[in-house]
């Protein structure tokens, strides 16, 4: 549109000027231009892609107007002088339109122009070998064909080689082939562009007769589990070319889940790649399979094929097991941290028994195992020593190293009213880290341990004297190392990298909701990113000056991975005054279960039966 407007201006001014000065009578009427010279002379133009051609005009106003020009190609103008050149880049027809005109008036020609593309040269063999038409071998010799191809555009080029009616190699312009019998036979060598093609052809005479006497069959093949996951070891000796002697072809190796016993169940057996070149006979091979199903156990079969295609006998048959993948780890009391031994540790059918070091170990696991189960006590479905465990595995691609933390069976020792959890310690737990519903049974706690506490520097004045607020705030986070025997926190000057802040406020604007607390923002895993706890110093229902420790300690609590608890004998009493002032065993055992279980833990995986 800029370019149209452009050229009407230059009009508009072309009519002014030229009526003043060029024409006669400027009141008598505009007559056209003409145009006197134009080239090519031809209308119809071609050229070849990648080419240019040059476009010229020459006009004349009979009124003696001045002209102007312009050259277009659809709406688009392509230049605006008296020549033009046009540069063909794409194989297509246009049309090139030349104007000469004046003010008013307007005269054109128009040239068809033919952008053709490259002309596509039929291919030519140009050389062969072998370069005579009839040839003579020995029937399983092996001939090598070759050709040689001339062509404008050689990647393009497909190669073909038929042997009478039938297709035997497509892709390459070089053929080795065994003829395995007498007769007489024709080859050819095609080449194809898409378009156009060529082809040569040789007449082969075979003569002799083939070799019948397959390979001895494979009897002594042996095997064990191998070393990767998804394999196997074979172990055999070496058949003959005819029978025992000589040296065989080739081998193949099939696998199935049932004995391969008869040509019926070769038929039906899966085929396996990478065996090995046959050595002399005689000599022991060696192959490792692969690409198996892990953990499981298959049935192997082999024979042998001589130069001829000829096959052995079935040989024997072996029944492997498929190397697996293997769970290794330690099973942990979730308390103490120290190993427990005499756990039955199994998924699916494959078992451990953990030792005094609390070890297991599980080996040729199959891939489609999803749960590992742990269990302390011989007799299935009473609780001993340990809750029962059942962890999903939820990948496996390699061997894995998983340590388990089991949750001791132990007494509530702290609770005044254990009755109100069943005197069960697990739902204790269970409720003091809010996942006693079935819908919250996922718990998310730090992924890092110690956590960086932020502690500020905090002198609170009281009638009875002045409170240093840091020193009780430490004094509290040593209390909970010290009852859990456990390295929770350390301190930081970092607020900007701390997990934990300590922030005071001196405001109370609301008695109301003046509340000691805590607050928390989440990663996307929904384990926490930071906790800060808010302190009012002039709160007066549970007053700093006189409860400092009971507050930072319970308030910490919730920092560590707390909620409430129901029972009045435990620190972290729930919107009650605690009877308590310190962390009681009850809550540093279930602490310690939060230090050595995984910071994103399933209690369903938990079970009490």
């Amino acid at each position: 549109m800029m370019k149209r407007f452009r050229i009407s201006m230059v009009l508009g001014i072309g009519l002014s000027v030229g009526s003043c000065l060029f024409q006669n009578n400027p009141l008598a009427p505009n007559n056209p231009p003409v145009i006197d010279y134009y080239y090519p002379i031809r209308a119809d133009t071609s050229l070849e892609m990648n080419d240019t051609c040059v476009f010229r005009l020459r006009g004349s106003d009979p009124d003696g107007d001045q002209v102007n020009y312009r050259f277009m190609i659809g709406d688009s103008v392509i230049s605006t002088s008296d020549t033009s050149m046009f540069f063909g880049t794409d194989p297509d027809t246009v049309s090139l339109r030349g104007i000469v005109a004046d003010s008013e008036n307007y005269v054109s020609h128009v040239w068809s122009i033919t952008v053709q593309g490259p002309q596509n040269t039929p291919p030519s063999i140009t050389w062969r070998d072998p370069e005579r038409s009839n040839v003579s071998c020995t029937v399983g010799d092996i001939l090598t064909f070759a050709f040689s191809v001339r062509d404008d555009f050689p990647e393009v080029l497909r190669y073909t080689y038929r042997l009478g009616p039938d297709v035997i190699s497509t892709g390459d312009s070089i053929l080795s082939r065994q003829f395995r019998e007498n007769g007489e036979f024709t080859l050819e060598g095609i080449v194809h562009d898409g378009e156009y093609g060529d082809t040569t052809r040789w007449s082969i005479l075979a003569l002799g007769f083939p070799d019948t006497i397959p390979p001895s069959a494979i009897v002594d093949l042996e095997g064990q589990t191998g070393i990767e996951p998804g394999s196997v070891i074979l172990e055999w000796t070496a058949p003959g070319d005819d029978s025992t002697f000589g040296k065989a072809s080739e081998y193949i190796v099939r696998t199935f889940v049932n004995p391969i016993d008869s040509e019926d169940r070769w038929a039906e057996a899966h085929n396996k790649l990478n065996e090995p070149i046959p050595s002399p006979s005689g000599e022991r091979e060696y192959m490792v399979l692969k690409g198996l199903n892990p953990g499981t156990h298959v049935y192997v079969t082999m024979r042998a094929i001589d130069d001829f295609g000829v096959m052995s006998p079935l040989g024997n048959c072996v029944y492997l097991l498929v190397r697996g993948i293997d769970i290794s780890g330690t099973i942990i009391n979730s308390c103490t941290g120290e190993p427990v031994a005499g756990c039955y540790v199994n998924t699916g059918e494959v078992f451990d028994t953990s030792d005094m070091l609390g070890a297991y170990k599980l080996e040729n696991v199959p891939l489609y195992s999803d749960l590992i189960s742990v269990r302390d006590e011989a007799e299935v479905g009473v609780v001993g020593g340990y809750f029962d465990l059942a962890l999903p595995i939820l990948e496996i691609e390699g061997h894995l190293a998983i340590d388990i933390p089991l949750i001791p069976n132990t007494e509530l020792v702290s609770a005044w009213h254990p009755e109100n959890y069943g005197y069960s310690f697990l739902e204790f737990f269970r409720d003091i880290t809010d996942t006693d519903e079935p819908a919250e049974s996922v718990h998310k706690n730090w992924d890092h341990w110690p956590v960086m506490v932020y502690s500020p520097y905090q002198i609170l004045v009281t009638d009875t004297g002045d409170v240093d607020l840091q020193a009780a705030a430490s004094g509290a986070m040593d209390e909970w190392e010290s009852m859990t025997g456990l390295d929770l926190f350390e301190l930081t000057d970092d607020l900007d990298g701390a997990d934990i802040e300590i922030r005071y406020d001196s405001i109370l604007s609301d008695p109301r909701y003046a509340k000691h607390h805590y607050e928390e923002m989440l990663n996307l895993d929904g384990t926490p990113a930071k906790r800060t706890v808010f302190i009012y110093l002039l709160n007066s229902s549970v007053p700093m000056g006189r409860y400092s420790h009971l507050v930072f300690a319970h308030e910490l609590g919730h920092t560590l991975g707390f909620s409430h608890s129901e029972d009045p004998g435990h620190l972290m009493l729930g919107h009650l005054f605690p009877l308590v002032h310190h962390v009681t065993t009850d809550e540093a055992n279930a602490m310690s279960v939060l230090y050595y279980t995984p910071h994103i833990f399933d209690y369903d995986n938990v079970l009490t039966e």
